[in-house]
């Protein structure tokens, strides 16, 4: 069956490029055509950030100021070059469309429409309700699905909860990606069920299959992070890598090195971030997908809690018992944070959790056969 994807996918993020080709790659797996909605909101739009870096670049002020501006620029244009290509090698897109009213005047086809993973439904990080992300703008008896659509809190602004409403009630099946969501939908009168990251859908092995072999002979601590500072975690990570004498990697676009960084890592594929997820041997993590991709790579590893939207990994990591994992900057103690994590358990869960989430795709899709 064709079916479309529509997910957060051109943010420039690693986690909402890796969750896109899981998605993709599993319904390839089960024997369908998956395409993926080439949507640009106007927040994530390239060419009104280059507008804006120009025009900072061209404003009277401090040299610091200027620097930042280019810096932005560059990073700007490299990372869209590099995700286009990951894209392009990957995914099969639709054209691009950048409102919603573009997709209502020439709506793709497809037998089955289907939201799909990361924080589509966060009113905060859209501005607003994204009509594009609840399928608004397909028939009217068409199918839709939403497979672990995030909420990315645990409760609703009251002015959002009337619209939502009307717009999850033309969903045939609805599953999420954390627990807080269930409960979101409950109080609307909405049934749904939670379901995996799409990053859980492809298990280690299979993952492994897709990844470029790394050649680094020294043992390292990879920080992972989409918070904007990153001294904490730096701190915490020395601790941790004096310890264990390991060497710290760093994530982050940019070449600028951060104090206590041995190895800064910027431009690096999706699948080749992962293959440095695969070998560090300790991770320090601040995001739900550095989460997810640390527990799903059986990693030694801690969660520190982001600045924002923080019930995501507190959701997961309930998931497969591994709350002791989860510190935030007051919290943190490096006798806990170094306890060996045993993953007998968590990949029983894993496997478990894996199968219903399958299962509920598959009976998601297959239902609306022939419709």
């Amino acid at each position: 069956m064709r079916i479309l994807i529509v997910t957060m996918h051109r943010g420039n993020n690693y986690g909402s490029a890796l969750q896109v080709y899981a998605l993709s790659e599993t319904l390839k797996t089960l024997g369908h055509n998956p395409i993926v909605l080439d949507y640009i909101p106007p927040r994530i739009n390239f060419k009104s950030g280059v507008k804006h870096a120009l025009k900072s670049l061209c404003r009277i002020g401090p040299i610091r100021e200027k620097y930042d501006a280019l810096r932005g620029l560059m990073i700007l244009i490299s990372s869209k070059l590099l995700y286009d290509s990951f894209f392009r090698k990957n995914i099969n897109l639709t054209k691009p469309y950048y409102s919603i009213d573009a997709l209502k005047k020439d709506c793709p086809q497809a037998d089955i429409y289907m939201t799909g993973s990361d924080q589509v439904w966060n009113s905060f990080h859209n501005k607003g309700i994204e009509y594009a992300f609840y399928l608004d703008f397909v028939p009217d008896k068409a199918t839709r699905i939403a497979y672990a659509a995030s909420f990315g809190k645990e409760c609703l602004d009251k002015w959002e909860i009337p619209e939502t409403k009307r717009l999850l009630e033309k969903y045939q099946a609805i599953s999420v990606r954390e627990s807080s969501a269930v409960n979101i939908l409950k109080g609307m009168g909405i049934p749904g069920v939670v379901v995996l990251d799409p990053t859980f859908l492809l298990s280690k092995d299979e993952w492994l299959k897709r990844l470029p072999p790394l050649k680094v002979k020294e043992k390292y601590l990879l920080i992972y992070s989409v918070e904007p500072n990153k001294n904490n975690l730096i701190a915490y990570s020395r601790l941790i890598a004096d310890k264990l004498g390991l060497k710290i990697y760093l994530v982050e676009w940019g070449l600028r090195k951060y104090n206590g960084v041995d190895k800064m890592l910027s431009l690096l594929s999706p699948l080749r971030l992962l293959s440095y997820f695969y070998n560090a041997s300790f991770i320090v993590a601040s995001s739900f997908h550095g989460t997810a991709l640390s527990i799903n790579m059986n990693k030694q590893f801690v969660s520190i809690a982001p600045s924002k939207f923080n019930t995501r990994v507190k959701s997961l990591l309930n998931l497969v018992k591994l709350n002791q994992r989860y510190f935030d900057k007051d919290t943190f103690q490096i006798e806990p944070a170094l306890m060996p994590i045993d993953y007998t358990e968590v990949n029983a869960i894993l496997s478990e959790l894996r199968y219903k989430s399958m299962s509920f795709l598959t009976s998601a899709i297959n239902s609306n056969k022939g419709k």
